[in-house]
């Protein structure tokens, strides 16, 4: 059975697992026997605690429609947008991926923070704009419905004295949480890069769509962000769904679909602050995904493809 076969079954059953106690994500990936990976497609079905005797109506099926399923636990519990003291805050001379952004406004007194996650080029860009846009997470640049087109960007988050950009493009639906900012001054020293300080970390080379990933269950990936700074982990499943109201505080409840999930390779693959960090292919610089948040250990992130069409451009490559 083929991997639109099963995505079928799953995306026709995935809201009534969900609504099942316990169950907090539904996706596809390889079955697990004894912590390994088999060849055997499944549909993965993630719990808050692995449970014996259920009542009737909590069990998840063996088999659906014809896919088998696998039951993994999954105890998630929430990240949130930073407004501590442990994330990077420095300025730079640069506009490159990996550095701290966020709205010059204040919440509450604070600003919050977040990450860039690479430059874009407008496919539409009006004519008395730079067609250079930062990429980064709806709730870290736009954070909420209040803030209009041209709202101010700055670097570090919540400095008026060091605007980069203005809110170009709002994204947020149940496959991307996304917003991009016009570059406005100098764009000379716009940079197709991600960067860990002054460190070059990669060059931005392309993107992995979301069709070759599906052939790519353990593909080591890697991201910058302001939080946990450089960190590798693995795609574990690329047709993710979940409840995304603890991500979201200013937003509510609604279910993120087609999602990629990544596992760390050590304790860690994201903390408070990496929203917006893009995923990248360590070994070759492609873009896989936008980082829009973790729960524990596990990270979730949108599909650069839909991010890129809700986004309306395309990746600078230099």
């Amino acid at each position: 059975m083929s991997v639109n076969d099963i995505l079928a079954v799953k995306n026709n059953v995935e809201l009534e697992l969900l609504k099942k106690p316990g169950v907090n994500g539904v996706g596809i990936s390889y079955k697990l026997v004894d912590s390994q990976e088999t060849d055997e497609l499944v549909i993965r079905v993630y719990v808050k605690k692995k449970m014996k005797n259920l009542p009737e109506g909590w069990q998840i099926p063996p088999v659906i429609s014809g896919v088998k399923t696998d039951v993994i636990e999954d105890p998630l519990k929430p990240v949130l947008q930073s407004t501590g003291d442990d994330v990077e805050t420095n300025s730079y001379p640069y506009v490159a991926g990996g550095m701290n952004v966020g709205l010059e406004r204040l919440f509450d007194s604070k600003p919050l923070y977040g990450t860039l996650g690479a430059i874009l080029l407008d496919n539409q860009p009006p004519s008395n704009q730079s067609p250079y846009l930062l990429l980064s997470c709806y709730h870290v640049i736009a954070v909420n419905n209040d803030q209009t087109p041209g709202a101010n960007i700055s670097q570090p988050g919540g400095r008026p004295d060091r605007i980069i950009a203005k809110l170009r493009t709002r994204a947020f639906d149940n496959y991307v949480d996304a917003a991009t900012a016009t570059i406005i001054g100098d764009t000379s020293n716009i940079l197709a890069e991600i960067r860990d300080g002054d460190n070059i970390v990669t060059k931005i080379t392309g993107t992995i769509s979301r069709t070759e990933l599906d052939t790519m269950s353990g593909k080591r990936v890697m991201k910058r962000g302001i939080g946990s700074r450089v960190t590798y982990g693995t795609i574990e499943d690329s047709h993710y769904t979940h409840p995304s109201g603890f991500e979201y505080p200013f937003i509510g409840q609604r279910y993120m679909k087609d999602q990629i999930r990544i596992k760390p390779e050590k304790t860690i693959f994201s903390n408070d602050g990496d929203s917006g960090s893009c995923i990248i292919d360590e070994k070759d610089g492609r873009v896989i995904g936008l980082l829009t948040g973790a729960a524990g250990p596990i990270s979730v992130a949108s599909h650069i493809d839909y991010v890129l069409s809700r986004v309306n451009a395309r990746l600078y490559t230099g």
